[in-house]
């Protein structure tokens, strides 16, 4: 989901950046080059929408990763964490799980109540593919995948 959102923002901003080099050569002169300069205006719109939209996933991530370096408690709800961030549960797992399967983020879930458990990344050894953080052997028990990352930042 959050990979639609970039792709779709930086398509937004080069298409942006072309109306607005469009509408800037477009003139009666140039027969070929139809258009108007009044192009340049929705081009401006579009490159703004996008720089916002990809500054404010930039500016989430970094609040995320802010409350949970400075998180006293070892576990913490999903649903209280999200509220303290004034943030839709559904969108915050969504930003935790990429954050987490990027490597930023050290966390864990309970299985039977689905809280936020705070781990060590440098003891934590996560599979590559469905990112089960407790993987013990050469392949993950959850998924059967038999690459693994060690998270040694």
């Amino acid at each position: 989901m959050r990979d639609n959102q970039h792709t779709w923002f930086i398509v937004s901003g080069i298409t942006g950046f072309l109306f607005i080099i469009w509408g800037s050569i477009a003139s009666d002169a140039r027969p070929l080059i139809p258009g108007d300069h009044w192009l340049v205006v929705p081009g401006c719109m579009l490159l703004i929408i996008s720089i916002s939209g990809i500054l404010e996933g930039m500016i989430t991530d970094m609040r995320i990763l802010k409350y949970f370096s400075g998180l006293t408690v070892k576990e913490i709800n999903v649903t209280q964490a999200a509220e303290d961030l004034n943030m839709d549960v559904d969108s915050f797992r969504q930003r935790i799980l990429a954050l987490k399967m990027n490597g930023k983020l050290a966390i864990s879930f309970l299985p039977a109540t689905g809280d936020i458990v705070k781990s060590d990344l440098m003891n934590e050894q996560t599979c590559s593919f469905c990112a089960n953080p407790t993987v013990t052997k050469d392949f993950c028990p959850v998924c059967g995948t038999k690459k693994l990352v060690n998270k040694t930042k």
